[in-house]
């Protein structure tokens, strides 16, 4: 219950700050509360899914803290936009955020019953997987727009009042990247460790019936 909190406190607090910064167009100390929240949560997901251990437990936590960092983006954005800033498209990418945070969070939650009730399931871990490479591709893109559209502004102005969702969907999709590459690379030395493993049973076993 005290994570809970935690995490409620700081993605409430966070959200907070980033409004007010950004109704004053405070652009840098935006960017700044950003960055600092963005890397707080990328460092806390990967180092729960280092202390996890079995590839449905990391993919659990991989999915919590994507459906985390996703809500964050959504609550930033309706609060930021639906009362302070004026920008068109803010609504259909709050809509996104809180779609993909919703479903990486429903997943999670399945995956963590199906595990404490012994029911394994692969085809979530296969999904937790998916999902890890859907992110990467979305947040590639993502950040190839916003350096793209930085590249022809040439500079933050804002009076171009998309300059606060940038700034979120920037460290948002870091995070995104960060976490995701994490559980990639976990899964993948997991594998690699079993398949190194797996031939020494059978070896060890005609050792046995030799002697």
């Amino acid at each position: 219950m005290s994570a809970i909190l935690v995490w409620i406190l700081a993605i409430g607090v966070s959200t907070a700050a980033l409004a007010v910064t950004a109704a004053l167009k405070l652009q840098f100390i935006h960017m700044a509360i950003g960055a600092a929240v963005a890397v707080f949560m990328a460092l806390a997901a990967i180092a729960e899914v280092r202390a996890a251990d079995g590839n449905d437990a990391r993919a659990e936590i991989s999915l919590r803290h994507s459906g985390l960092v996703w809500i964050w983006l959504a609550l930033s954005l309706f609060v930021t936009y639906a009362f302070l800033l004026s920008w068109r498209p803010w609504m259909s990418l709050f809509v996104a955020c809180l779609l993909s945070g919703g479903l990486c969070l429903f997943l999670a939650s399945t995956l963590q019953s199906a595990s404490e009730g012994s029911l394994r399931d692969d085809r979530f871990a296969r999904m937790a997987r998916l999902i890890a490479i859907a992110q990467l591709v979305v947040a590639a893109i993502g950040l190839a727009t916003l350096a793209l559209e930085t590249f022809l502004r040439q500079s933050i102005d804002t009076r171009l009042e998309g300059w606060a969702a940038g700034s979120l969907c920037l460290f948002g999709f870091l995070a995104l990247v960060a976490i995701s590459l994490n559980a990639l690379r976990m899964e993948g030395e997991e594998s690699a460790e079993g398949h190194s493993k797996s031939p020494a049973a059978p070896a060890g076993e005609r050792l046995k019936s030799l002697s």
